[in-house]
């Protein structure tokens, strides 16, 4: 196994340290694990903090883009992993192993691979429902971030950049279209 985990990045230094720290801290062995972190030139410090994490990160871009799902689409031509994720500034990984489990001790390797997906909303964890994934038809959204792609899937599965909010749907329902 080795994953192409992708991190997208304006302006959100804060966060973008934490997603850097969930990535790295995986227990997974690091040479299973392609980062690409995409920053659309930001001016809040974000730089600095690519540049001192530069011998941790693969691949680092940081020029101005034409939005999160531009940007999304540009990481699919530079991964070389079997799997993609899109764990964006902000995200973090939900415990040390996600890297790690996905596949063990399976005999059949899907083609999307995903997981549930939690937010903090006013200190408090908030498990948002399992979903399954033929509810993608009834426009029902998995978390990108909780979410494995085979990457050649991805390859003609763009994330369309006709929508502001909910590029990566197409993305989604697309691959699932494929299946």
């Amino acid at each position: 196994m080795f994953f192409s985990i992708v991190t997208v990045n304006y302006n959100n230094k804060k966060g973008l340290q934490e997603t850097i720290k969930s990535v790295l801290t995986q227990t997974i062995k690091r040479d299973k694990v392609q980062f690409i972190v995409i920053d659309a030139g930001s001016n809040d410090g974000s730089v600095d903090v690519l540049e001192k994490n530069e011998d941790l990160i693969d691949v680092k871009v940081s020029e101005p883009n034409s939005g999160i799902f531009f940007a999304m689409n540009k990481t699919i031509a530079l991964a070389t992993g079997e799997w993609i994720n899109f764990i964006n500034a902000g995200d973090s990984f939900y415990d040390l192993d996600v890297l790690a489990k996905p596949l063990l001790n399976k005999t059949i390797v899907p083609d999307i691979l995903y997981g549930r997906s939690m937010y903090v909303l006013n200190g408090n964890d908030i498990g948002c429902p399992q979903q399954k994934i033929n509810h993608f038809y009834q426009g029902v959204l998995i978390g990108h971030q909780a979410t494995f792609v085979v990457l050649e899937l991805t390859k003609s599965n763009l994330c369309s950049l006709q929508y502001r909010v909910s590029g990566y749907f197409t993305f989604f329902f697309n691959i699932y279209g494929r299946l």
